[in-house]
């Protein structure tokens, strides 16, 4: 049998719960999507949204972003990568990606049809620009 004292925390579980629920609407809002924020007007108290717009149809001329499959050794991948002639710029705590230049006699896209031809590739592709801007709506 249940006593006084032992049903007020399950009364209390139920009221938080209760909450819970009824807060949920909120706080899924306010963790909406993150590209949409809310700026104040200086033309009225109203608020205006904003769209954050990110861009990536420009890539660096000369560079590739390279990553090798899985069973490539670093040493292996370093190899492919120099007798191509090209030049690591960047190693990540991937041991197999690498943001490397290409050399002056290729551009970007015969660079990625040599390296695309290597077995030992996971994805080849430009070294893309992405720019950032907001947009009121």
């Amino acid at each position: 049998m249940i006593s006084e004292g032992d049903q007020a925390p399950l009364l209390d579980k139920q009221k938080l719960t209760v909450l819970f629920l009824a807060m949920l609407p909120i706080v899924k809002g306010c963790a909406g999507e993150p590209e949409t924020t809310a700026a104040p007007s200086t033309e009225n108290s109203a608020m205006q949204k904003s769209k954050t717009v990110v861009s990536s149809d420009q890539f660096v001329s000369g560079q590739l972003m390279i990553r090798f499959n899985d069973d490539v050794s670093t040493a292996r991948a370093e190899e492919i990568v120099h007798a191509e002639g090209a030049e690591i710029l960047t190693r990540y705590s991937d041991p197999r990606m690498f943001h490397i230049r290409l050399p002056a006699t290729l551009d970007v896209a015969g660079g990625m049809q040599r390296f695309e031809t290597y077995d030992e590739t996971d994805f080849v592709e430009p070294n893309k620009i992405f720019s950032v801007e907001e947009v009121k709506e």
